[in-house]
Protein backbone atom coordinates (compact mmCIF):
# COMPACT_ATOMS: atom_id res chain seq x y z
CA UNK A 1 0.00 0.00 0.00
CA UNK A 2 2.71 2.69 0.99
CA UNK A 3 5.03 1.71 -2.03
CA UNK A 4 2.11 2.33 -4.46
CA UNK A 5 2.22 5.95 -3.48
CA UNK A 6 5.96 6.15 -4.94
CA UNK A 7 7.34 7.63 -1.71
CA UNK A 8 9.50 5.54 -0.29
CA UNK A 9 10.78 1.73 -1.10
CA UNK A 10 9.09 -0.28 1.54
CA UNK A 11 11.58 -3.57 2.61
CA UNK A 12 9.63 -6.48 0.76
CA UNK A 13 9.78 -7.63 -2.97
CA UNK A 14 6.03 -6.74 -3.37
CA UNK A 15 6.53 -3.38 -1.83
CA UNK A 16 9.32 -2.46 -3.69
CA UNK A 17 7.47 -3.74 -7.11
CA UNK A 18 4.58 -1.15 -5.88
CA UNK A 19 6.67 1.68 -5.40
CA UNK A 20 8.41 1.40 -8.49
CA UNK A 21 5.17 1.56 -10.55
CA UNK A 22 4.21 4.28 -8.56
CA UNK A 23 7.44 6.68 -9.31
CA UNK A 24 7.02 5.58 -13.15
CA UNK A 25 3.55 7.13 -13.06
CA UNK A 26 5.23 10.29 -11.37
CA UNK A 27 8.01 9.59 -14.54
CA UNK A 28 10.73 9.46 -11.73
CA UNK A 29 13.44 6.75 -12.89
CA UNK A 30 14.48 4.81 -9.60
CA UNK A 31 17.14 2.44 -11.46
CA UNK A 32 19.87 3.89 -9.46
CA UNK A 33 18.37 2.40 -6.67
CA UNK A 34 16.58 -0.86 -7.70
CA UNK A 35 19.74 -1.73 -10.02
CA UNK A 36 22.14 -2.27 -7.69
CA UNK A 37 19.87 -4.47 -5.44
CA UNK A 38 18.47 -6.47 -8.33
CA UNK A 39 22.27 -6.79 -9.04
CA UNK A 40 23.35 -10.66 -7.90
CA UNK A 41 26.81 -11.10 -9.24
CA UNK A 42 28.08 -7.40 -8.29
CA UNK A 43 26.05 -6.54 -5.19
CA UNK A 44 26.51 -3.50 -4.24
CA UNK A 45 24.51 -2.69 -0.80
CA UNK A 46 25.51 -3.31 2.96
CA UNK A 47 24.63 -3.19 6.26
CA UNK A 48 24.94 -0.28 8.48
CA UNK A 49 27.51 -2.16 10.71
CA UNK A 50 26.03 -2.83 14.11
CA UNK A 51 28.42 -2.39 17.40
CA UNK A 52 28.87 -2.28 21.03
CA UNK A 53 29.15 1.03 22.44
CA UNK A 54 27.50 2.78 18.69
CA UNK A 55 27.45 6.11 20.10
CA UNK A 56 31.26 6.36 21.54
CA UNK A 57 32.17 4.90 18.09
CA UNK A 58 30.08 7.51 16.11
CA UNK A 59 31.11 9.91 18.51
CA UNK A 60 35.13 9.48 17.76
CA UNK A 61 34.12 8.79 13.95
CA UNK A 62 32.37 11.54 12.85
CA UNK A 63 34.66 13.98 13.44
CA UNK A 64 37.74 12.13 12.37
CA UNK A 65 36.23 11.42 9.00
CA UNK A 66 34.39 15.33 8.13
CA UNK A 67 38.35 16.52 9.01
CA UNK A 68 39.47 14.17 6.54
CA UNK A 69 36.83 14.84 3.79
CA UNK A 70 36.56 18.43 4.65
CA UNK A 71 40.07 19.52 6.15
CA UNK A 72 42.12 17.12 3.75
CA UNK A 73 43.83 16.07 7.34
CA UNK A 74 45.79 12.79 6.59
CA UNK A 75 43.95 9.30 6.63
CA UNK A 76 47.13 8.35 8.97
CA UNK A 77 44.63 10.50 11.82
CA UNK A 78 42.47 7.27 11.50
CA UNK A 79 45.07 5.24 13.61
CA UNK A 80 44.73 7.26 17.06
CA UNK A 81 40.92 6.84 16.18
CA UNK A 82 40.87 3.44 15.87
CA UNK A 83 43.07 3.04 19.02
CA UNK A 84 40.49 4.67 20.93
CA UNK A 85 37.88 2.75 19.49
CA UNK A 86 39.34 -0.57 20.21
CA UNK A 87 39.91 1.03 24.06
CA UNK A 88 36.17 1.44 24.11
CA UNK A 89 35.26 -1.87 22.26
CA UNK A 90 37.25 -3.54 24.79
CA UNK A 91 35.64 -2.75 27.82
Amino acid sequence: MVGAYGVVFPATPAGTEAAVAGYEKKGIDVSAFTEPVADTENFRTFSYPITNYAADVTALMKPAMEDIYGNSAPVSGLDETNAQINLILDQ
